[in-house]
């Protein structure tokens, strides 16, 4: 009963931070989006919710990076960080994979320009993003996708229910049987094609 009573608390406290984060977006008030998504964050991680963790991290990455021009780096170290943290199984690994490369690859896309004139060097795994160099962040990237992808027969017996409320299901994945692996995938692609 004690139990039940927690998951009622958390739900409640969930839909009540959720609301308030969704006024917070329709106000544009993105530095109280990123403090609400962070106590998101901190009471998913208490509950042990990856699907709530998962979901609050990417709301409050987008708006801290509209926020904090160094953002983007900050978050790439935390989610290796997180990665590398016990506790993450193979499908949590997996999203926070696609979701390191989206980071990695939008830095791409952004900074393209500026990126492409960087002179490669023979190691760039311990640089900051600011001194990689476009081959190196498209490495980057595509071993992020792959990683992502990697535990395939798994994301093809997983249902992208299991991951409520991060993703929303819609039409296109009816057609692939709801697999967490097609959706990932197509998010691989569509990385991929803006690169």
């Amino acid at each position: 009963l004690l139990f039940l009573s927690d998951m009622a608390l958390a739900s409640s406290g969930y839909d009540r931070l959720w609301k308030q984060a969704q006024r917070a977006q329709e106000s544009d008030l993105p530095k109280e989006v990123v403090d609400i998504s962070s106590q998101i964050m901190d009471l998913a991680r208490t509950k042990g919710d990856h699907g709530q963790f998962l979901k609050a991290l990417l709301l409050r990455n987008t708006y801290r990076e509209r926020l904090e021009p160094e953002a983007l780096e900050k978050d790439r170290k935390e989610l290796d960080a997180i990665m590398a943290e016990d506790g993450w199984d193979e499908l949590d690994k997996a999203v926070l994979s696609s979701l390191a490369a989206e980071s990695y690859g939008g830095y791409l896309q952004n900074q393209y320009y500026i990126i492409r004139q960087r002179t490669p060097l023979e190691d760039e795994s311990d640089l900051p993003l600011e001194q990689m160099s476009a081959s190196a962040l498209k490495a980057r990237v595509i071993s992020l996708l792959k990683s992502s992808l990697h535990p395939s027969t798994l994301l093809l017996d997983t249902s992208d229910k299991e991951f409520m409320p991060l993703v929303e299901q819609d039409k296109m994945s009816g057609y692939f049987n709801h697999d967490f692996y097609h959706l990932l995938a197509r998010r691989a692609l569509s990385l991929l094609d803006g690169l």
